[in-house]
């Protein structure tokens, strides 16, 4: 067996502790009598979660949890996402960010509604997330909607994506 490089331009060893905790060395079995080897590299997928609010600033989450605490802001930003589903259903067919917008929910706050995280949230918005029917039930219990109507906005959502991304390919 020939022994695969393992950073990741494949042609010296690991420089640094942060490399070598991202990638293995594995073992290429000499079977081919192809003249070019494949490089095979392991990557961890446990790495520590890296923080993206710079120190001294405070994250969005943070924020709008403070904001949620008082209720004159609490109410003001109930309305701005009531004005902003307005704005957006005039211009497209309903969709699962719209339906939250009009019950003037943050992503979080329809997380914390159906039981899951406000990532998971934000890809069912985005479209790329593929959902089981328990979810869906959720989705509809907390929005107020039935099976047929969260059909249509996910309908809606992968339309608008396909749209975007067609539009962006010109």
């Amino acid at each position: 067996m020939t022994l695969a490089m393992n950073s990741l331009s494949a042609s010296f060893e690991p420089s640094t502790a942060f490399e070598e905790s991202l990638f293995r060395v594995a073992k290429v079995p000499e079977t081919s009598t192809q003249p070019d080897r494949s490089v095979v590299v392991s990557i961890d997928r446990n790495l520590p979660k890296v923080e993206t609010t710079p120190k001294g600033f405070i994250s969005i989450e943070e924020l709008n949890a403070k904001s949620s605490k008082i209720e004159a802001r609490k109410v003001a930003l109930e309305e701005a996402r009531r004005r902003l589903a307005t704005a957006i259903s005039n211009s497209q067919t309903d969709t699962i960010k719209s339906y939250r917008l009009k019950k003037g929910w943050s992503q979080a706050d329809l997380a914390a509604a159906i039981g899951t995280s406000q990532p998971h949230i934000a890809r069912i918005e985005r479209g790329t997330e593929n959902l089981l029917i328990d979810t869906c039930r959720r989705l509809g219990e907390a929005l107020g909607l039935d099976m047929n109507a969260i059909d249509r906005a996910l309908r809606a959502q992968e339309a608008a994506v396909a749209a975007r991304a067609s539009s962006c390919a010109n």
